[in-house]
Parts: structure tokens; C-alpha cells; sequence
């Protein structure tokens, strides 16, 4: 592997995209599970057939059941308001592995987090 140098400010840069990066896939989870709430609240999966969310999720985007509840169970959670497409700014700091374990917790082991 070749060596690469890099300036301070190259590496403080890379860090804070990073960070960016790592924000706007938490931000991803939070949008997916809200429009799959959408379409489960007003079953627009039965425009093309479909007798749930889950038969919808699996068969036009590949999402196992437990997967497309997560993302919807992360939009509930933790999304401003609990209904929008933005993730609240207090979870901005978690990783997403963190959120869905958090989903196990009760509310007042939650808010501890």
C-alpha cells in the first residue's frame, strides 16, 4: 500500500465529511421509514397488489418484514415529532446500530440514552 501524506487540514477534513456521511445514513433510515409509513398508513401498496407493507417491501425493494418494521419503527422513534423525514437532533450523535438497539429499551431506559 503506498504511503499518502496528508496536511493537518486535510485530516480534519476527512474527519468532518465523515461525520457527514455518517449523518445523512441515520438521516436515510429516518426518510425510508417515513415513506414506508406513508404507504402503510394509506396502503398504497394495494395500487400494485400487495396485502401489506411487508409483502410490498419484500417484493419491490428486497426488504425482509423485521427490516422494513425497523425502519419505520426509526421513524416513529426518532424522527422530529415522531412523524417526519428528519431525525431529531438530539439522536444526531448515535449511530444507527445504536437507534435500533435503543428500539428494545422501554422509554424510560431510553430517555437515559
Amino acid at each position: 500500500m503506498e504511503y499518502i501524506q496528508m496536511t493537518l487540514t486535510d485530516w480534519v477534513e476527512m474527519k468532518q465529511k465523515l461525520r457527514r456521511e455518517l449523518l445523512g445514513i441515520k438521516q436515510s433510515f429516518v426518510r425510508i421509514g417515513f415513506m414506508l409509513r406513508q404507504i402503510e398508513e394509506q396502503k398504497l401498496y394495494e395500487n400494485d397488489g400487495y396485502k401489506s407493507i411487508a409483502e410490498f417491501a419484500k417484493a419491490e425493494l428486497g426488504l425482509e418484514a423485521s427490516t422494513t418494521s425497523r425502519f419505520i419503527s426509526i421513524n416513529r422513534e426518532y424522527s422530529v415529532d415522531g412523524y417526519s423525514e428528519i431525525l431529531s437532533p438530539e439522536y444526531a450523535e448515535l449511530g444507527r446500530s445504536q437507534l435500533e438497539e435503543m428500539l428494545k429499551l422501554p422509554e424510560e431506559d431510553r430517555c437515559m440514552v
